[in-house]
């Protein structure tokens, strides 16, 4: 069984927007959601809203229309997920970066503390040591 990609390449499919038509490899480039111009949402919507005005669905009867229509859906879905976990795995790895320097400024306060417990005597044979 083809995957979803490889039909969207065979079939040249193509996708409406407010810049024209984009292939399946535009819509790597385009943003989850803007609130002007193009997104993967308004192109989400558009395809949404042409499966719904194609009519009823049939597990019989075969339409050409609705078959494509929801293999973009398929697609487009399948790219916002990638996308989403992908701005999840980037929030993630900030906040464990933004934690691991508080730590890192926390150990030096802890570890400037220690040497400010040292006696004179410690200090020095430290530096001589060095």
């Amino acid at each position: 069984m083809p995957t979803i990609f490889a039909q969207a390449t065979r079939l040249k499919l193509r996708y409406k927007s407010q810049i024209g038509n984009l292939t399946t490899e535009d819509l790597w480039d385009l943003p989850l959601q803007r609130t002007t111009g193009i997104s993967l949402d308004s192109v989400a919507i558009e395809i949404y809203e042409e499966l719904e005005k194609a009519g009823k669905k049939s597990f019989v009867s075969k339409n050409k229309t609705n078959d494509i229509l929801e293999l973009k859906m398929d697609i487009i879905k399948y790219i916002i997920n990638i996308k989403l976990k992908e701005k999840e795995d980037a929030t993630k790895a900030l906040e464990n970066k933004e934690r691991k320097e508080l730590l890192m400024d926390v150990i030096a306060e802890k570890e400037i503390d220690e040497l400010k417990n040292k006696s004179v005597k410690d200090l020095k044979k430290e530096i001589k040591s060095l």
